[in-house]
């Protein structure tokens, strides 16, 4: 059962009368939707809907720029941008991953001072995350500056190079054991990988669940969490892309520049999966103590 206390905060109080297993199914999705109300996760959702389209285009410059600074990653560099931009929105996707291919092509040009205010976008985006996680773990202090670039600095650096490192994995994987010959990296190659996009999208999630909140959390929430995102993420990929190939509403409404709210619908559509992943996880890292008590003590680090 939810009761609300004076100060305006949402605890989950067990039914001493319900079966034991019934009662930690039900206290789980309680304290999931207390979270979400708590956290505010459906305004930051949409707030993070709205800074991702603005930091979308810097956030894909400053990758592909961190793996430019690797001349070995020139090949597989291309393998990446095949995957992005053919995994950014269902349906509707070749078009939008057009224009944004256009825009961090000519972003690449842009003298130092133009990347450095790339580079603040980003990490207004990645700031703008930590603070809504921070809002369903409840955790009252976030990090401070110097410890907030460092983490987001170390994201940004190896996040791209990491990525690089699986997909030359996979590649190699997927031929060698079949005996075939190794195709040349390409960015259609790329698109291959479409089929593996689970794989990638939960280990994002597992990143972002493990690393940005400023407080403690077991590996086992994080990867429960990480798959229950990545589980309604496929669905939702799946039923969109059916809505939108289905029904032509926004192509009479809109014209030529349907995609522009499709694709915005689509973006809030994944934070609202990303932030429910992040109450589940967070529900899930409470001791069972403060469960039982409907209380948290997230631990600042």
């Amino acid at each position: 059962m939810i009761e609300k206390a004076p100060s305006g905060a949402f605890f989950v109080v067990r039914d001493p009368d319900v079966p034991a297993d019934l009662a930690r199914s039900s206290l789980l999705a309680q304290g999931v939707w207390c979270r979400i109300q708590s956290g505010r996760a459906i305004r930051n959702a949409a707030s993070l809907a709205f800074t991702s389209l603005l930091a979308l285009v810097p956030l894909l410059t400053v990758t592909f720029y961190v793996l430019a600074l690797f001349p070995a990653f020139s090949d597989w560099t291309s393998v990446l941008e095949g995957f992005v931009y053919s995994n950014l929105m269902p349906a509707a996707g070749d078009q939008v991953s057009a224009y944004l291919y256009d825009f961090a092509d000519q972003a690449h040009s842009l003298p130092t001072l133009g990347l450095t205010g790339l580079l603040v976008s980003v990490l207004f985006l990645l700031s703008t995350i930590e603070d809504a996680f921070n809002d369903i773990w409840r955790v009252r202090k976030g990090r401070s500056l110097g410890r907030r670039l460092a983490v987001y600095l170390t994201m940004i650096g190896v996040g791209p190079v990491i990525a690089v490192i699986v997909f030359w994995a996979a590649y190699h994987l997927l031929y060698l054991p079949q005996g075939q010959a190794i195709p040349a990296a390409s960015y259609a190659y790329g698109q291959l990988f479409t089929g593996f996009s689970g794989l990638i999208e939960f280990g994002g999630f597992a990143v972002l669940y493990r690393v940005l909140p400023n407080c403690s959390i077991p590996y086992r929430p994080v990867i429960i969490g990480a798959l229950i995102s990545t589980v309604l993420l496929e669905v939702i990929k799946r039923v969109f892309a059916w809505y939108v190939s289905s029904f032509e509403l926004y192509q009479v409404i809109y014209g030529a520049l349907w995609t522009i709210p499709v694709f915005f619908i689509w973006v809030l559509f994944f934070w609202y999966v990303t932030l429910f992943g992040a109450c589940v996880t967070a529900q899930l890292s409470v001791g069972k103590q403060a469960e039982e008590a409907g209380v948290d003590k997230p631990n600042g680090r």
